[in-house]
Order: structure tokens, then C-alpha cells, then sequence
């Protein structure tokens, strides 16, 4: 079944008065953030809720992600199928948010049948969204996945089409081997990094840790 959407959406208005400089997308709480542009994210210690993109084509990976309710009353973490968001907007505010509630297994069987995103926006903005197909293999390959169904759909969009606040330079041989030796520590740095958070922050931590 093929879930592709083509709509050019008019929505209330979130902001007025100022022009924007760019366009800027807030992510609802239930919402993580996968790729943008081309470009896998990876693990983050929170998830990013906020971006800001240069005003043009953009596209975005997606999926709700969220603690839902077992009949039995106890918590199980969903993580819906990805969904590949291609936009064309300009100087405006998007908020985005999965479609409906999804507060048990229930509902999170129910959306997961045809996933599907809301975006609001302060102005019209031509919008497609579907499901990204996966590619062969045990794990995903999201950059492999995005680059492969933009070359089928002739969708100019890739790794270099932003300057994304995700990227890392590139690295010659001598900077390879020393990324190498700096990951054995890795682990000593999330520690150090959880010591010196709040209370608080450790809390919302701990609670997306035991979520995962």
C-alpha cells in the first residue's frame, strides 16, 4: 500500500507581524527527528526539537516515538515505521506532530497501519510524505535508504544541499586514526557528561534511557 500524500496545505496561523529569516520547525515531544537532508543524526542524549533550515526544498526523517499503555496498565516504548517528509517552504514556522493520539498499543497498531504526520504551518506549504522504504540487510541504512528514493523520484536533495548544524567535517587518515582512539573513551564521557547535569536533567535522562 502505498501511503504517498500530495497536498498544498493551508493552516492556522502560528505567527504574525515579523518576517522570518528562514524556515523553522518545531517537533512535537512524540516526534524523533532521524535525517535531515540526506543525513542520518544518530544517537543524541536529547532528542532535538527545534530546526532551522535555509528557505528552498528540504525533506526530513521521521517517526512518533513514545511511551504507550499495555492493556495491563504498564508502559512499552513505540517507535512507528520511518517516514520520509519532503517540503518546499519559505520564511515561515512549521510545527509537526503525529496524527492523532497515540496514548496505547491500541493506538499505536492503529497509526502505525498508514503513519502520518500533521504540519502546521503560517503560510502555504506544498508538502509529500510516505513511508521510506527499507533497504536490504539486518539494520537501516537511513542515508542509503534517503539517497536511493530520491534518485527514484528525481528529488534534488542530498547530504550537500545544507550546511546541516548535524555535520561533521570530513576527516583524512591521520584524523581517522585519532577519532579511533578518542571513541574508547566515549563511555568515560557520557559519565562525566550525566554528572554534570541537574537533578532534573538526570531524571528526563535516566527516564529515555530505560524507554530505549
Amino acid at each position: 500500500m502505498n501511503f504517498r500524500t500530495s497536498a498544498l496545505l493551508l493552516v492556522s496561523t502560528l505567527c504574525s507581524g515579523a518576517t522570518l529569516a528562514a524556515v523553522q520547525v518545531n517537533l512535537s515531544k512524540d516526534v524523533e527527528l532521524l535525517a535531515v537532508n540526506g543525513e542520518e543524526i544518530g544517537l543524541r542524549l536529547f532528542s532535538k526539537s527545534e530546526l532551522q533550515l535555509e528557505d528552498g526544498l528540504n525533506q526530513f526523517v521521521l517517526r512518533a516515538s513514545k511511551l504507550v499503555r499495555q492493556a495491563n496498565g504498564e508502559f512499552e516504548k513505540f517507535n512507528s515505521d520511518p517516514v520520509i517528509i519532503t517540503f518546499n517552504g519559505k520564511d515561515q514556522k512549521i510545527q509537526l506532530s503525529p496524527q492523532g493520539d497515540i496514548a496505547t498499543t491500541v493506538d499505536a497498531d492503529h497509526f502505525n497501519k498508514q503513519p502520518y504526520f500533521t504540519l502546521s504551518s503560517s503560510s502555504h506549504v506544498q508538502v509529500e510524505q510516505e513511508l521510506l522504504p527499507r533497504g536490504p540487510g539486518i539494520t537501516r541504512d537511513y542515508e542509503k535508504e534517503i539517497a536511493r528514493f530520491n534518485a527514484q523520484r528525481n528529488i534534488p536533495i542530498g547530504k550537500a544541499s545544507i550546511e546541516s548544524q548535524f555535520s561533521e567535517k570530513q576527516m583524512d587518515s591521520t584524523e581517522k586514526a585519532t577519532s579511533v582512539g578518542a571513541k574508547s573513551n566515549s563511555l568515560k564521557m557520557v559519565k562525566a557528561q550525566y554528572l554534570a547535569l541537574t537533578e532534573e536533567e538526570r531524571k528526563q535522562f535516566l527516564s529515555w534511557a530505560v524507554a530505549q
